[in-house]
């Protein structure tokens, strides 16, 4: 079965046409849609895999829609992309109405389509090998130990990341993730005000939490097992330490 793109425009002229068409010949099954919230999200058992997003209209009339759509995909927790063809004002300021956890890639007029066609290709084979990845949420105000434990993880998990409590929080009000490994000790929200906000609340109670730890003090350790996490561990374990934790916690409890 063709995987599916929808092709968003605000008109199908000539160079959306060829777009199209060159995305068809490559093997897609392609829609169009124009940027308005019931086109884009009323389907009819349509699901792309894919979203090209040909910015030829005033962003200002269309945000709702765009925004209304990105949320509904984070949401759905199916891997999909967003692929952004516009001027670099157009891409950038579409791109700041657009909520985390979204894969978005860019792409300068005038397009050089085998670019467009070469990073869709690469993505789709990426989505298939990772489908069945576990999802972990990284939340840590560190950007650089973020950034380290992204790419330790991400050859075997899907992982999404936070620099703060709230953005945690407001990300998981629209995505659910299978393990949420929480800095224990943030500024303005500290990692255990978090710890208790989620297990205060329906949708996020059942979230297995691993706090992660900078110290190793013993009246650290009890204030952090005192609020009952799946564990905790420290941040300066090798990555393939890290990596086997994280292992272990899955196989262990049948996730």
């Amino acid at each position: 079965m063709p995987r599916q793109v929808l092709f968003i425009s605000g008109a199908r002229g000539f160079t959306v046409n060829a777009i199209m068409k060159d995305l068809t010949s490559e093997g897609y099954d392609v829609q169009f849609a124009q940027p308005d919230i019931v086109a884009v999200t009323d389907l009819h058992g349509y699901t792309p895999e894919a979203y090209v997003f040909y910015i030829d209209t005033d962003l200002s009339t269309i945000a709702p829609a765009v925004l209304d759509l990105a949320q509904k995909v984070v949401a759905s927790r199916v891997k999909t992309n967003l692929y952004l063809i516009g001027s670099d004002e157009d891409i950038e300021k579409a791109k700041s109405m657009l909520p985390e956890g979204l894969g978005v890639y860019t792409f300068k007029k005038p397009l050089d389509v085998k670019l467009l066609i070469a990073a869709i290709n690469r993505n789709m084979t990426d989505i298939a090998l990772n489908r069945d990845h576990k999802s972990i949420l990284l939340v840590d105000d560190d950007p650089t130990l973020l950034h380290a434990m992204n790419s330790w993880l991400s050859e075997k998990y899907t992982v999404f990341m936070a620099n703060s409590g709230m953005n945690a929080i407001s990300f998981l009000s629209r995505t659910s993730v299978d393990l949420i490994l929480l800095d224990y000790e943030m500024p303005v929200v500290s990692g255990l005000q978090v710890f208790e906000m989620l297990k205060g609340e329906p949708s996020t109670k059942d979230i297995p939490v691993i706090f992660l730890t900078g110290k190793n003090d013993k009246n650290t350790i009890v204030k952090v097992l005192a609020a009952k996490p799946e564990r905790y561990l420290l941040k300066s374990l090798p990555p393939k330490d890290l990596l086997k934790s994280i292992d272990e916690f899955f196989m262990w409890n049948n996730l």
